[in-house]
């Protein structure tokens, strides 16, 4: 069973990857 908090992290790190690839 997959927690909210765990999916929340897991979007925001997925944010926070794309923006760091954009800003290469």
């Amino acid at each position: 069973m997959v927690r909210h908090n765990d999916v929340s992290h897991l979007q925001q790190s997925a944010l926070i990857h794309k923006i760091y690839l954009a800003l290469i």
